[in-house]
């Protein structure tokens, strides 16, 4: 796939401070590409430069080939979703869909061909006569889809649509934005702060932090080789376990050390004795057994229920960790457990945040 939206150094500052002080970034065409983080990490920042909201303060911004640093919105052919979907209160639905195409004189049986086939598309071709504060959340939400389909943008940007929806509509709608997405081959770029809508939907995910780029890469990168703490620590249903200890060498081998807490460091890690290191595991990793003597012996402080899984809290040689587990093992608090930590699925990383195996 060819690149398609490309930023090169490109910076924005809000009055003497950078928001964003540097940016490389590559979108391909076609793709479903997500911008993660926290608030106040540039992610709408980006997505408002990409549509021409902000200009950028240094480098280049290209779309479809074309130099758009300087091009105003409407010369980008760029589509936004907003959170709240900005449908006109006093326009009727097929009035709101229509509206990009009518304030750019497209012919009348142009603008009533377009709605109609892409109201039928997205189901809402019922809903075309109605106002918008008579249709629910989630038929809002197709309606701004619409109106920014009808534009056959060069890509669709999407600030936080689904935050105003309740949980299970969340579901269907980020179904069905990826669905449509594919269906019409068109780039879509995403924010959110939700990294389980962003696992779920992209192709790639761009984790951001404080305006730089973290990591990007897909799904299964992201969460199975986080290439920062930052990243590793931001990205899972649940928090991921941390141990600060250092690396020490026993028999030509390497092993991690915490205090009493200690692990063997699966060979290929390049480390030095004495190297400062955070050992992290993800919660689902962690393997529980009855018999204390297999693996590392731990004590059970506390369990969770959560229907089809247990959060189980255990301490091991002075360190308190989650485990997950979909498995009923008959255990209750105080428990002595053995603990059984892959050398597969440990993720370590340096003094600076960086990963280092």
């Amino acid at each position: 796939m060819m690149d398609w939206i490309v930023f090169e150094k490109v910076g924005k500052k809000f009055g003497a401070s950078w928001a964003i002080p540097e940016l490389d970034l590559a979108i391909k065409k076609g793709e479903f590409f997500t911008l993660l983080g926290p608030s106040g990490c540039g992610k709408t920042t980006t997505l408002r430069l990409i549509a021409g909201l902000e200009i950028a303060d240094a480098g280049k911004i290209s779309i479809a080939g074309k130099d758009v640093t300087r091009l105003p919105p409407p010369a980008r052919r760029i589509a936004m979703v907003f959170q709240n979907y900005a449908l006109y209160p006093h326009m009727t639905v097929f009035e709101n869909i229509s509206y990009p195409l009518r304030i750019r004189r497209v012919a009348k049986t142009e603008v009533l061909k377009r709605v109609k086939e892409s109201a039928a598309r997205l189901r809402i071709g019922h809903l075309l006569e109605r106002m918008p504060s008579r249709i629910s959340g989630g038929e809002q939400q197709r309606v701004a889809v619409c109106r920014a389909m009808v534009q056959e943008p060069n890509a669709f940007l999407f600030d936080e649509p689904l935050s105003n929806l309740d949980a299970r509509l969340r579901l269907e709608a980020r179904r069905f934005l990826r669905k449509i997405q594919k269906e019409l081959g068109v780039t879509a770029v995403y924010v959110t702060h939700d990294q389980a809508e962003a696992m779920a939907m992209s192709d790639r995910v761009a984790v951001m932090q404080e305006g730089k780029l973290a990591q990007v890469g897909s799904p299964e990168e992201i969460y199975h080789r986080p290439s920062e703490l930052f990243v590793a620590g931001f990205v899972g249903n649940f928090p991921m376990n941390f141990v600060e200890g250092e690396a020490q060498a026993q028999d030509s081998k390497l092993f991690f050390r915490a205090g009493d807490f200690e692990l063997e460091i699966p060979a290929g890690a390049n480390l030095k004795p004495g190297e400062k290191l955070t050992l992290s595991i993800r919660p689902e990793h962690i393997e529980l057994s009855q018999d204390p003597g297999q693996g590392l012996t731990g004590v059970i402080e506390d369990i969770e229920e959560l229907g089809s899984e247990q959060i189980i809290t255990v301490s091991v040689s002075g360190k308190t960790l989650l485990a997950r587990s979909t498995r009923k093992l008959g255990l209750k608090p105080r428990d002595k457990v053995g603990v059984q930590i892959p050398g597969a699925m440990l993720h370590l990383f340096g003094r600076d945040g960086k990963r280092v195996n």
